[in-house]
């Protein structure tokens, strides 16, 4: 199988082209000019490969997190390629990648990719069962965040590592390692790597609804807030249920939410921009199942990044807790929920007929599985 993979998340883009069993070839050029240099980095990839677009069988992309603008620019052509040839494409966590370059170590690993502000995108990964597996799901920190998180020995790796590193050193001490030298990202044919494993498992993206890993909206979106998730509270209820109004034909009500509140199997949070509800979910933890009930942002801040970092923290609550799956129920139109689920690996296992009332659209059953 031949698979052109693309990494694009930060200021080194990098294309390389593989085969069943090698990497035919692959080159990583450092710009901030991506839309400009991908299409000759493709082409000269090609070449050295001595291949052709309609020989590719599987296109891999990395989709964050990372820069806006370059992942926008990777995606582009990914699905550019992908649509015109008829072929698929997978897409690949540009963490995943990063700690896959990590090797196989026994302590924790954790790539850090340089958000600006003070912040990483960061997630916790372990080598165990001869793999390496995501522990946590993709989030944003603040480096003290990251340093009072890390209570093990942690191999950091990554862009972050460049900006942070002698920080983590000097306030984690023995608890910080570091692979030398340190890849500033991902190589693409790391992405190429983990692209054929993910379509050996049938994990292949929907092309239309493809869209970059934004953990946190951009730097001009969210220059002067600060975001924080927390558990529910009876004096949240106000603009919960502002915002379950303005998102659903059947909101839940007052007594609805007060009652989760109060019930021992429900796990209710806010998400808070500057110390106002801007978002909410509600998920069910029973014996070692965890089903998701609601989730819902503020309208007049969509496409931030708030669902994501609910349903992150939902899901490592669940690890936490060794909890075995989750489950959810959404509606078939509702395409942009279905790529976030997926993102975090939910997989579609069934339908359920006339779900949602009145108007009886067909809701999909989700599953994520949390024991592989």
């Amino acid at each position: 199988m031949l698979i052109l993979g693309l990494e694009t998340s930060e200021r080194i883009c990098s294309v390389a082209l593989t085969g069943d069993n090698d990497i035919l070839s692959e080159y990583s050029i450092p710009t901030q000019k991506h839309a400009e240099v991908l299409p000759q980095l493709i082409d000269k990839t090609l070449k050295k490969g001595k291949k052709t677009i309609p020989e590719i069988d599987l296109y891999g992309i990395s989709i964050g997190p990372g820069s806006f603008t370059s992942l926008r620019v990777g995606l582009s052509f990914i699905k550019g390629l992908a649509l015109t040839a008829k072929k698929p494409i997978v897409a690949v966590c540009t963490l995943d990648a990063l700690a896959k370059e990590a090797g196989y170590v026994t302590h924790n690993i954790s790539p850090i990719i340089d958000a600006k502000r003070g912040e990483v995108y960061t997630a916790l990964y372990k080598f165990r069962n001869g793999r390496i597996d995501r522990i946590t799901y993709p989030e944003s920190f603040s480096l003290k965040e990251l340093i009072e998180r890390t209570k093990e020995k942690t191999l950091f790796i990554g862009s972050g590592v460049q900006v942070w590193g002698n920080l983590l050193k000097a306030e984690l001490k023995d608890l910080a390692v570091f692979v030398k030298p340190n890849p500033v990202s991902a190589h693409a044919s790391t992405i190429c790597i983990l692209s054929r494993k993910k379509y050996k498992k049938g994990d292949i993206a929907e092309i239309n609804s493809l869209e970059p890993l934004y953990i946190r909206a951009s730097d001009a979106e969210l220059k002067k807030h600060r975001i924080t998730i927390e558990l529910m509270k009876l004096e949240d209820l106000d603009e919960v249920i502002r915002i379950e109004n303005e998102s659903f034909n059947q909101p839940w009500s007052r007594v609805s939410f007060a009652y989760e509140l109060k019930s021992r199997t429900s796990h209710p949070l806010v998400v808070k921009m500057d110390g106002k509800v801007v978002g909410y979910s509600v998920a069910w933890f029973v014996a070692d199942e965890v089903h998701f009930g609601n989730i819902a942002s503020d309208k007049k801040y969509r496409r931030m990044g708030l669902a994501h970092r609910l349903l992150a923290r939902t899901i490592q609550v669940a690890k936490e807790k060794r909890c075995t799956k989750i489950t959810l129920e959404v509606r078939v139109s509702n395409s942009y929920a279905i790529s976030l689920y997926k993102k975090f690996g939910f997989k579609e296992v069934a339908i359920r007929k006339g779900y949602y009332r009145p108007e009886g659209e067909d809701a999909i059953i989700m599953l994520l599985d949390l024991t592989t």
